[in-house]
């Protein structure tokens, strides 16, 4: 049993309270169906055992009872026991103070409003309009068949407050305690989650703060966003945008149809576009990176693998351009690098860079179109038959150690040393060869000598045999001593003679050793001479050996610093995505303030006829009936309900409110004059709407919701098409699963989400925060706007503009040091003289800008005077500047 609750109002009379609250009273209630006044002072009860004990209370219906002040009980078994409170329908009941329940079995807590059979508005000040629909937590609003916000378990732990839920069988708030402030809107969505958002069929959001826009679409993870039929967002900060789109770990990004992120940290888009890894990025259409911290950029690009089945977790891998692939062969491939339409790198740390090129070598780098590094550690820019000039290389330093590259002004420097080289050898052999002739003629020489000297032995010999002959002739023949003496002389002379021819021979050999020793010296100075140059001829070839190799890295060099510059700009995602979700919530929110301010004035409507009825009936109690003047209402469904002039509830458990409303089929709720719900559980409430289709709503002035679980609330809003959803005035959403939110806001295309018109501006106030900032992962690009509104993502972002920022600060640079340049040249002063020359030194500074500079005349022997001029600025920075010139005078 729910607790009866009685409240007294000041505008009660004192004399009305002490009837009403001291003192016994005597029921009124009589077996009769006739009206007659009732307990309560100024009461009236209608129909058998009715009782009206409130003072100023209405009942009317067999066993029906008004307790309450002011309150109001119609129908069989009904129950108004609240003050200012009003129940409608067979067994209805409103226990709260100033609630309103219409409807069989329909229940009204304080302040609250239940509509429908069976409909249950458990909660204060809480909402409900549909059979079945259920709401228990405060301020929390159901609208549609079975349609529930919050828990089944009413004043309990799980009856969660401000929770919306609009459409047939939408749960918001119904899993578990702490899921306050959620909203669902469309058949079957759910939110159950802190301030989770569910928009669309079947949509469902389930992580806190999640949201979840587009049929079937699910956000499971806290703070995650799923937009788009059947997008799914697992994980954390996760963001699905597109059909098919899934995210199944945190802090990723997919955006496209069928793009799917698993890993963390990672950002897809384009459709197809797919993620195997952490730390990752594919952009394009079927772009492919399995392997942690890999790109892939482009039509097919692949990164990590291939789509033929097998999958090789390379790491690191880089593939840039349409068909690029980088690390797809084989496993351990990481490293490689791969940019341009369909360029190659299957090794470890390969790189290709252009239209074609291939680089499979491990290390290998292939720079231009179609060049082909085929092996390891090796620079290729052709391939064969193809092959291709490094130019413009600067002149390398040629010293021990360096790795500099050197030039074909290098290598022609190098081989006039060669030539210089060659040449001295040649003439050092010619030296030795000459040397060798004259070593030859003094060994002959040397051998003449010897031979002269064995023959002045000999005739020495010859003398001293004679001397001794003379000696003995002398010794003997003492008597021809005269003869004797001269042949003694003669003997002596000969042997001076001799002597002399020995010592001549002698210095003659000497000689000619000193002169053979010369030339052996000579011949091999020439040899080592011959040695050295052969040695550095060597060297100078190896060097321009080295340098072709070194210029080949220089380029490689170069051209890898280009390519790290385009993986710079390229790099991105989220802020668009995440500031379309702070967007979404911004107008859900205010989507809810205009349907919390229709409900309002709906029940103070409400309010209003109860009213009017409770005077008429005290007035005229012979005209009180439900159906009114005109046309009589009808109500041929099973426990309809059917109120106005020419209302019409003709499906089972259907209630048409209002002159002219119709509910045609099981369930549905047609309030308002000329409301049209057709479709099982369909909803139509306002002046007038129409709700066509199962689960369809309309809610406002003039709106038009045709097709399943499509919702129209706002003034002359549509929605058109399955899941279609248009809130706001004059929204139009005229495809299936199409949004359209704001006013003049329109969708067109299936699954589009379309925020406002032409003339809103959009206010996202925390896009700035820094929780914001940190939930971002990868690279960030702009948001782009067409003149229809579409959102895209740039190709440029912030790296970019900070790029151009450095650049314009180059420029201001160089354009303030060349006028100060300019400033400080100057120019001389014409000489006095012919042949005199004058000169002019000068400093200038321009905007933090400082040169100096100088000029020269010289004045030649001419009739007129007539100089030659010259000047020089020193500005840094590379900003200097030469003059040349003539003056004269005539």
């Amino acid at each position: 049993m729910r607790p009866i609750r009685v409240k007294l109002l000041a505008a009660v009379t004192p004399l009305a309270i002490v009837a009403a609250l001291v003192l016994p009273t005597t029921a009124h209630a009589d077996p009769t169906s006739e009206c007659n006044e009732g307990a309560g002072e100024d009461s009236t009860e209608c129909g058998v055992n009715a009782t009206a004990s409130g003072v100023g209370s209405v009942a009317t219906g067999v066993d029906s009872t008004a307790s309450g002040l002011f309150s109001a009980a119609t129908g069989a078994s009904s129950t108004a026991s609240g003050t200012g409170s009003t129940a409608t329908g067979h067994g209805s009941e409103a226990i709260g103070d100033y609630s309103t329940a219409i409807g069989a079995s329909a229940y009204a807590a304080d302040n609250a409003t239940a509509i429908g059979n069976g409909s249950e508005a458990s909660g204060e000040a809480s909402t409900v309009t549909g059979k079945n629909g259920f709401a228990s937590g405060m301020n929390s609003t159901a609208v549609g068949f079975a349609a529930s916000a919050g828990s089944m378990f009413p004043g309990g732990a799980f009856a969660n407050a401000d929770t919306t839920a609009l459409g047939a069988n939408a749960q918001a708030g119904a899993g578990a305690a702490g899921q306050t402030g959620a909203t669902a809107v469309g058949t079957s969505a759910v939110a159950n989650a802190l301030q989770a958002t569910a928009l669309g069929q079947g949509a469902s959001a389930t992580g806190g703060r999640g949201t979840a826009i587009g049929s079937i679409s699910l956000a499971e993870g806290a703070s995650s966003t799923a937009v788009g039929q059947d997008s799914r967002a697992y994980g954390s900060n996760s963001t699905a945008v597109g059909q098919f789109a899934v995210v199944d770990d945190d802090n990723s990004t997919a955006i496209g149809q069928h793009a799917v992120v698993s890993g963390e940290n990672g950002t897809a888009t384009g459709q197809g576009s797919f993620i195997y890894s952490d730390n990752s990025t594919a952009n394009g259409f079927r772009s492919l990176t399995v392997g942690d911290s890999s790109t892939a950029i482009g039509y097919f690009a692949q990164a990590g693998s291939t789509w033929t089945g097998d999958s090789y977790f390379n790491d690191r891998s880089t593939a840039i351009g349409a068909n690029a692939q980088a690390g797809g062969t084989a496993a351990g491939q990481t490293d490689a690098t791969a940019v341009g339409e369909s360029a190659m790198a299957h090794a470890v740390g390969a790189s290709a860079f252009g239209q074609g090129a291939s680089a499979t070598g491990d290390g290998a780098v292939a720079l231009g179109q179609g060049s082909i590094a085929d092996q390891a550690d090796t620079v290729s820019v052709g391939a064969a038959g193809a092959e291709r000039s490094i130019v413009n290389v600067a002149d390398g330093a040629i010293v021990a150690g360096s790795t500099d590259a050197v030039t074909g002004g290098q290598l022609y420097d190098t081989n006039q040393a060669v030539a210089t080289a060659q040449n001295t050898a040649d003439s050092a052999l010619a030296g030795a060869t000459a040397a060798q002739a004259t070593a030859t003629t003094a060994q002959t020489t040397a051998e003449t000598a010897l031979a002269d000297a064995a023959t002045a032995q000999g005739t020495a010999d010859t003398a001293l045999s004679k001397a001794a002959t003379a000696q003995t002739t002398a010794d003997t023949a003492l008597a021809n001593a005269a003869t004797a003496q001269s042949t003694a002389d003669t003997a002596l002379t000969n042997a001076a003679t001799a002597q002399g021819t020995a010592n001549t021979a002698l210095a003659n050999a000497a000689t000619a050793q000193v002169t053979a020793d010369n030339a052996a010296s000579e011949a091999a100075l020439a040899r080592t001479e011959a040695a050295t140059a052969q040695t550095r001829a060597d060297e100078a070839r190896d060097l321009a050996n080295q340098a072709i190799a070194s210029g080949a890295v220089t380029r490689q060099t170069a051209d890898l610093a280009l390519a790290n510059a385009a993986n710079a700009q390229t790099a991105a995602d989220d802020a668009a995505t995440r500031a379309d979700a702070a967007q979404q919530v911004a107008v859900t929110a205010q989507t809810n303030a205009d349907l919390a301010r229709s409900i309002a004035e709906s029940a103070s409507a409400n309010a209003d006829a109860a009213k009017l009825v409770a005077g008429e009936a005290l007035k005229r109690t012979e005209y009180l009936a439900i159906n009114g003047s005109g046309d009589r209402p009808t109500a041929t469904g099973a426990n309809a309900i059917a109120m106005g002039s020419g209302a019409n509830a003709g499906g089972d458990d259907a209630v048409a409110i209002g002159t002219g409303a119709q509910a045609t089929d099981g369930a549905a709720v047609a309030i308002g004059l000329g409301n049209v719900a057709s479709g099982d559980g369909a909803v139509a409430i306002g002046d007038p709407n129409h709700a066509i289709g199962r689960g369809a709503v309309a809610i406002g002035a003039d709106n038009s919701a045709t097709g399943l679980a499509a919702v129209a609330i706002g003034a002359d809003s549509v929605a058109e098409g399955q899941s279609a959803i248009a809130l706001g005035s004059n929204a139009r959403a005229t495809a299936g699963g199409a949004v359209a939110i704001g006013e003049n806001a329109v969708a067109s295309r299936p699954g589009q989400v379309a925020l406002g018109s032409v003339a809103s501006t959009y206010t996202l106030a925390g896009i700035g925060s820094a929780e914001s900032r940190a939930a971002q992962s990868g690279p960030v690009s702009y948001v782009t706007s067409d003149a229809a509104g579409n959102l895209a993502l740039a190709d440029f972002g912030p790296g970019d503009i900070a790029g151009i920022r450095f650049d314009l600060d180059r420029v201001r640079r160089d354009a303030r040091a060349g006028t100060a340049a300019a400033m400080a040249m100057g120019y001389a002063p014409m000489p006095s003289a012919p042949g005199r020359t004058s000169y002019a030194l000068n400093g200038s500074t321009f905007r933090e800008a400082q040169a100096i500079g100088g000029a020269i005349s010289h004045r030649l022997d001419t009739d007129n005077p007539f100089a030659l001029t010259a000047g020089f600025a020193y500005a840094g920075h590379g900003n200097n500047a030469v003059r040349v010139g003539v003056a004269g005078e005539f």
